[in-house]
C-alpha cells in the first residue's frame, strides 16, 4: 500500500489576515508562537507523514476545515499514478459528501477524539521536524566556531613567532633601524695611542685591552631650537652571547652634544670604549642616536670579536 505525506507551503488567500489564520492554529492545535512562525515560513512543512490516502483525506479535510488553509497530498518516493489519483479523488468526494451530512448533527460527538488525536500528531511532527533543524543548526555553528577558534590560536602563535624572531633580529643581528632619523653606514675603528683612529674594513675583531670605536656617518636631518641649534645624544649598550649587558652607557653626549650641525647633519660622530673589561668571545652592540628636539631616533646593531 502506498503512503503520503502531508505537507503545508504557507499558501492562503492574501484578502484573509494573517494573524486570524495564525489564530485558528492556535486555538485548534495548541502550537507555540516558535513552531507557528516555522509553519508560516515560506517553507514546505511536513505536517503529517507516512499515511495511507483515506488518513491523508480525512486529515486535509479536517484540516483546511479548521484552519481556512490549504495543504497538499505528496506520495512517499514515487509520484501518484492517475489511477490512484482518481481513486483519491472519489474517495476524497464521498468523505467530503458524508462530512457534510453529518457535520451539523454529530460534529463535536464524533470528532472529538479524532481531533485531539490529529493535533497530537500534529505536534509531534512539528517537534521532531523542528528539532531536527535545531541538532542540525547547533552542531553547524559548533562547527564553525571550533573552525574560527583554531584559525585565531593560529594566526595569534605565528604573531608571537614573529615577534621573536623579530627580538631576536633587533638584537643580534648587524640590522638598523630608525624612525626620523637616519645613517648612512657605520664603521668599527682601532683607537691609536696618539688618539687616532684605524678603521677596520673587514670583520670587527679586537685583543683585549685595545680601546674599540664605532663611527657614524652622516647622522641627520637633526631639527633645531629656537636658537638654531641642534641637540644630539647617544647611547652604547654591549651585550655577550647569552644576552647579559657588560657595558651600558647612556647620554654620552649630553649637553656637549647641543651645537650647531652643518646643514643639520652630524658627518662622523663616533664613541669608543675599552675591551679590558670584557673576556674574549663574541659581543653584540646597540647604538641608540636620539635627536632631543624632534624626538627622532635611529638604532644601529652589530657584533665584534675580542680574542
Amino acid at each position: 500500500m502506498k503512503k503520503y505525506n502531508i505537507t503545508f507551503n504557507a499558501i492562503f488567500d492574501e484578502s484573509v489576515d494573517l494573524q486570524i489564520l495564525k489564530d485558528r492554529i492556535v486555538s485548534n492545535y495548541k502550537l507555540n508562537e516558535s513552531k507557528i512562525d516555522k509553519l508560516f515560513s515560506g517553507n514546505k512543512v511536513i505536517i503529517k507523514s507516512n499515511v495511507d490516502d483515506n488518513e491523508a483525506l480525512k486529515f486535509k479535510k479536517l484540516f483546511e476545515r479548521k484552519t481556512g488553509l490549504v495543504c497538499n497530498i505528496e506520495e512517499l518516493n514515487t509520484n501518484l499514478n492517475s489511477q490512484h489519483k482518481e481513486h483519491i479523488e472519489n474517495n476524497k468526494n464521498k468523505i467530503i459528501k458524508q462530512g457534510k451530512e453529518h457535520e451539523e448533527k454529530h460534529e463535536q460527538e464524533n470528532h472529538e477524539y479524532d481531533t485531539n488525536n490529529q493535533e497530537q500528531k500534529v505536534n509531534n511532527t512539528f517537534n521532531n521536524n523542528v528539532g531536527d533543524e535545531q541538532v542540525t543548526t547547533n552542531n553547524n555553528s559548533i562547527n564553525i566556531l571550533l573552525k574560527r577558534t583554531v584559525q585565531l590560536c593560529l594566526l595569534i602563535f605565528l604573531i608571537v613567532i614573529a615577534i621573536f624572531f623579530l627580538i631576536l633580529i633587533l638584537k643580534f643581528s648587524s640590522c638598523s633601524y630608525s624612525v626620523g632619523l637616519s645613517v648612512s653606514y657605520h664603521q668599527f675603528a682601532k683607537v691609536n695611542n696618539d688618539g687616532t683612529l684605524e678603521l677596520i674594513e673587514d670583520d670587527a675583531i679586537f685583543t683585549r685591552g685595545e680601546t674599540a670605536a664605532i663611527v657614524l656617518y652622516n647622522v641627520g636631518i637633526f631639527a633645531q631650537d629656537e636658537e638654531g641649534l641642534n641637540w644630539m645624544d647617544i647611547d652604547l649598550k654591549v651585550s655577550n652571547e647569552q644576552g647579559e649587558i657588560k657595558l651600558l652607557k647612556e647620554s654620552l653626549y649630553g649637553e656637549k652634544g647641543k651645537t650647531d650641525l652643518e646643514n643639520d647633519i652630524a658627518n662622523s660622530p663616533y664613541i669608543f670604549f675599552n675591551t679590558e673589561i670584557f673576556e674574549t668571545g663574541k659581543y653584540y652592540v646597540r647604538i641608540s642616536v636620539y635627536d632631543k628636539i624632534s624626538g627622532s631616533w635611529s638604532v644601529i646593531n652589530d657584533s665584534f670579536t675580542l680574542k
